[in-house]
């Protein structure tokens, strides 16, 4: 929902409040207040309340937090806004109107939003916080993303990208190519812009995004105190003082700076049952702990097994445990990027990234439409049409869209000849022979050698294909894109699976968002031994169900049974002509407008 600007009268009224020159008796409660509030923030606003320094308003306490930011503890700021009580979230929503990003580039609103507080350590905190965000961005430039949902994940992309390339412990960094390819979809089922991920991969690595630090950023702790500590393999005990704060355990030897950082991140705590005031940290399923050492004032990374801790008493040995384990992160912002795309994998279908139904039907109206006659495919399609190529069995439409900027290639064609259907009646592992059966090289000639001088350079590419014809979009993509020619994505019907793992060329095909749609009583199916299929998967199931899955080219999966050893098994195929009607374009047609009126169940 947009966030609604608030009203004149509501700024005027708060300008009055806080632009008020108070006395020097109103100074000294302020400065009280501020010393409350860096110690906890709600201690902090009430006390404002009680002294009738602010009124008790959402947006009066968003404009002290503007209004006092520099004095105020970023970290009190973001976990007051970051709260879901409900008076909290309005305060976080008139704090963030306050911003005003009209015409700023995504990355500069973020910097400039990120440097007012600091982000919370929980998920589901951030997860608010940057909901808000990406909520005023959309409303202030509404041209730049598709939906608020598009900026929430850009936003969290962007704050992993500047951790990747500014981190010292981080080795392998994400180049431009990696950034691009994590986006592959993001865009309500397109890939963004790629202009836009450039720019914005570039801006972050040559300019970091500063988080605000805090002066004294070992206040209020979640837990303090002396250790003795070993690393897994010593004899010797070394005596330590300890700080928990903000997912991270620091250890000090002498002085203020830390020694050395303990990240909270994929590791074990528990308790060692021999020695009662003793507890351990393991890395987590074998891994090693991520350690940071402080030598001569520079960090070194240190990788251990384990690291033995003894307390003074067992009480306080079961004290640490306890809180360490409710600092044990994964990665909260990848944990939420992940969350999101798992509740959009689960919402109405229609409107994700992950199966576009309503796309899909279209897609398979068009393979429809291009086994009519001329007469019947122009008059469905009008001066959109740019030609009909035929040749063997195999026919394509060349389709332009002017208002999407695309243009679609449609290949259909029978596969079902007397040697495939032999084949498959026969049922032999062994693959079958397409380039004998269906004279590839002479048809894939003819096609790309009619259409490739046809494509529009300024349009993106998508290739749609059924049957026969799905095995040529297949071929015909691959051929393009060795001529390095851009394709948007491939949607297939019906398809029999035809990459060969052997085959070098084939790997282009993962470069591209490949989807192939199959019904789960089409004979094609459970076929073609030693072929594979690269990309997303639909099976489409009774009762409108369906089963999704992510295919690639080293998968072991038995190409005889598509669903595995367990579960899901077919029954016993009827003979192969009354399965043929499955297999008709038609009858997808048919399942997929049905899709549309029911939202489907992915199994």
């Amino acid at each position: 929902l947009d966030i609604a600007s608030p009203s004149l009268k509501d700024i005027m009224n708060v300008a009055k409040e806080t632009t008020h020159k108070p006395s020097v008796k109103g100074n000294e409660l302020l400065s009280n207040a501020i010393k409350r509030f860096n110690a906890k923030a709600e201690s902090g606003i009430d006390f404002l309340l009680e002294n009738k320094l602010i009124e008790h308003t959402p947006e009066n306490i968003a404009a002290f937090l503007i209004k006092h930011n520099d004095e105020l503890s970023k970290t009190q700021i973001g976990n007051l806004i970051g709260s879901e009580k409900q008076f909290n979230i309005q305060v976080l929503e008139a704090f963030v109107n306050r911003f005003n990003f009209v015409g700023m580039k995504f990355d500069t609103a973020l910097r400039s939003f990120l440097q007012r507080f600091m982000l919370p350590g929980e998920a589901q905190k951030i997860d608010r916080i940057m909901e808000r965000f990406a909520q005023r961005f959309v409303t202030d430039n509404p041209e730049v993303f598709p939906d608020t949902d598009t900026a929430f994940i850009m936003s969290f992309s962007a704050i992993m990208l500047n951790t990747d390339a500014h981190n010292p412990n981080v080795k392998n960094r994400m180049t431009k190519a990696d950034f691009i390819r994590n986006h592959i979809g993001v865009w309500k089922g397109e890939n963004p812009p790629q202009e836009m991920l450039e720019s914005l991969y570039e801006n972050i690595v040559s300019e970091e995004i500063k988080f605000e630090i805090e002066n004294n950023v070992f206040s209020n702790p979640e837990k303090k105190g002396n250790l003795k500590m070993k690393v897994g393999g010593s004899v010797r005990w070394k005596l330590r003082y300890y700080v928990l704060k903000d997912n991270c355990l620091y250890w000090f030897k002498s002085g203020l700076d830390p020694g050395g950082i303990i990240p909270m991140e994929n590791i074990v705590v528990q308790l060692l049952p021999v020695k009662k005031k003793s507890f351990q940290i393991l890395g987590k399923d074998g891994s090693f702990i991520k350690v940071c050492k402080m030598e001569k004032t520079k960090p070194v990374q240190v990788n251990c097994k384990e690291i033995l801790f003894l307390a003074e008493t067992p009480q306080l040995a079961e004290q640490w445990v306890q809180v360490l384990q409710s600092a044990l992160v994964s990665n909260p912002l990848l944990s939420i990027i992940n969350a999101r795309k798992d509740q959009k994998q689960q919402i109405d279908s229609i409107s994700t990234a992950l199966i576009n139904w309503k796309e899909c039907s279209e897609y398979a109206s068009e393979c429809s439409l291009a086994y009519r006659g001329e007469e019947e495919i122009k008059k469905g399609i009008g001066d959109k049409l740019v030609c009909i190529v035929e040749k063997n069995d195999v026919k394509s439409l060349l389709i332009n869209h002017p208002e999407a900027k695309r243009q679609h290639l449609v290949l259909v064609g029978s596969i079902w000849n007397t040697e495939f259907k032999k084949y498959c009646e026969n049922r032999k592992q062994v693959p079958f022979n397409y380039e004998e059966q269906f004279k590839v090289k002479k048809t894939l000639s003819h096609l790309l050698d009619t259409l490739i001088s046809r494509l529009h350079n300024e349009y993106s590419l998508v290739i749609l294909g059924h049957s026969l014809g799905s095995i040529f979009a297949l071929l015909i993509a691959m051929e393009l894109l060795k001529q390095k020619r851009p394709i948007n994505r491939i949607t297939t019907f019906g398809q029999p699976m035809i990459l060969d793992p052997k085959d070098s060329s084939a790997n282009l095909i993962s470069k591209v968002s490949v989807l192939r749609v199959v019904d789960i009583n089409d004979p094609i199916l459970p076929l073609c031994y030693g072929y594979k299929h690269c990309g997303r998967e639909i099976t489409l199931m009774s009762r409108g169900n369906f089963c999704f899955e992510t295919k690639t080219l080293s998968d072991e999966s038995d190409p005889i049974s598509p669903f595995g050893k367990k579960g899901m098994n077919r029954k016993k195929p009827s003979p192969l002509s009354e399965q043929l009607i499955c297999h008709d374009i038609d009858y997808y047609v048919s399942r997929l407008k049905l899709k549309l009126k029911n939202v489907p169940i992915m199994i």
